[in-house]
């Protein structure tokens, strides 16, 4: 209940924001307003449990590109709007700006209104991803299959201890039948698929066949792995970590009584090494298989499947020895996180991407040339002779007070009493 009022709250500012930006008459009020809208739709992502995208929110609009804005409109010297000199005739024909500007606002809510109610329409149906399904060969001696859902082959010659990638099916009832290759008896089981699960079909013993749900979702701890066991042997088990080699205290029970067949809950650990062990559930002294140095990567769901397989070690029919094949997938990435928003950018908006890139190229080309002025290069003049507008003549005669060019004006010049004689 806090979550809606809290968004009701941090809406109404968030438009009430944006009406005070646009009514402003002051430009560094009207940036303020919008640094105002900017961090209430940042809180809008902190809600929706986006916390990466509430950050680039804040850092990238109402950091960056808002103070850009700000230090432009402080450098022109804009704060305030200049008086409008239109006549009355031009200011009553702008009259209709408000009325263009209320059609549109209302036919906005006309059209966010209309997919809203067929939301709430559509809630009443299914909806979701279709249902995807995987294989799993744990039977240790079924060989290769053939794997089909209601005659139509899904998935073809999977080997022995090997899974198949999710196939996507439509919802409803399936039979799922499993053929070896090389012959040999059929498997089958019925399952009903549902929009926006996965399962995982196990082929296990000789013939046993069951359906596991798988769960992908996103881990919400940081740094941590889903695992999940499936005990296809035929005795109860636990899952332990042993703990240190030198302590026999330190036996930590994971898992507590998995039956054969049975699916346990999902375990969340801290990514690393660990060094687990199956043991018998009636004796838990006895190992029945070790997970030594079994590597947890962080942000992943994994299915590990307890079975058995054959070996020949001079035995003409072999014998079974326990085995365990994990099934590892990446867990769905977190709403708003990196990882989430680089999947859908590069997948499903690849191509608007892509084009946006296009676009932005074609702009920044654009603006290149539109201020690019061709600069015309100097051209130096041959040297001649200065003409001066006043001859030195005329401004040596100026200095000494009468004309110089006339003769007997010219004072002689005195030799200095001082001078040496010619003896």
């Amino acid at each position: 209940m806090t979550e809606p009022i809290l968004f009701a709250i941090v809406a109404v500012a968030a438009v009430g924001f944006a009406i005070a930006m646009l009514l402003s008459d002051n430009a560094v009020h009207s940036a303020l307003f919008l640094i105002g809208t900017m961090g209430c739709i940042a809180f809008m992502f902190l809600l929706l449990n986006a916390p990466f995208l509430a950050m680039i929110q804040i850092t990238v609009y109402t950091g960056a590109i808002m103070v850009l804005f700000l230090f432009v409109i402080m450098l022109l010297g804009s704060e305030r709007l200049q008086d409008d000199p239109a006549t009355p005739e031009v200011r009553r024909s702008r009259q209709w700006f408000t009325l263009i500007a209320s059609g549109l606002a209302a036919l906005l809510f006309v059209l966010v209104g209309i997919p809203l109610v067929n939301l709430n329409l559509d809630l009443a149906t299914e909806t979701g991803a279709l249902p995807e399904v995987r294989v799993l060969n744990a039977a240790p001696d079924l060989g290769n299959v053939n794997v089909f859902a209601n005659d139509e082959l899904i998935v073809s010659n999977l080997a022995s201890r090997e899974a198949s990638d999710y196939v996507t099916l439509n919802p409803g009832d399936y039979t799922l039948r499993l053929e070896p290759v090389n012959g040999g008896t059929p498997q089958a089981t019925e399952v009903s698929l549902q929009r926006g699960t996965q399962q995982t079909l196990i082929s296990y013993a000789d013939d046993s066949l069951t359906v596991v749900s798988d769960d992908n979702a996103t881990v919400t701890d940081d740094h941590t792995a889903r695992l999940s066991f499936f005990n296809a042997s035929d005795i109860p088990v636990q899952l332990v970590d042993l703990g240190s080699d030198l302590n026999a205290d330190d036996t930590v029970v994971l898992v507590n009584q998995l039956n054969p067949g049975a699916t346990s809950e999902a375990l969340v650990t801290p990514e690393g090494v660990v060094n687990w062990a199956f043991v018998q559930a009636a004796d838990p002294t006895q190992v029945v298989f070790r997970l030594r140095d079994y590597q947890v990567n962080r942000e992943t769901s994994s299915l590990v499947v307890l079975t058995d397989e054959r070996v020949y070690e001079g035995s003409a029919s072999g014998v079974l020895r326990p085995l365990a094949i994990p099934v590892v997938d990446e867990s769905a990435p977190a709403f708003g996180g990196p990882r989430a928003i680089g999947l859908a950018l590069f997948t499903d908006y690849m191509l608007v991407f892509q084009l946006l890139a296009v676009l932005l190229l074609a702009a920044m080309i654009g603006a290149i040339v539109l201020v690019h002025r061709e600069t015309k290069s100097a051209t130096r003049k041959p040297m001649g002779r200065r003409r001066v507008s006043r001859p030195l003549v005329n401004a040596v005669a100026a200095q000494v007070g009468h004309d110089v060019t006339s003769e007997g004006t010219v004072p002689e010049l005195q030799e200095p009493a001082n001078a040496p004689s010619g003896d």
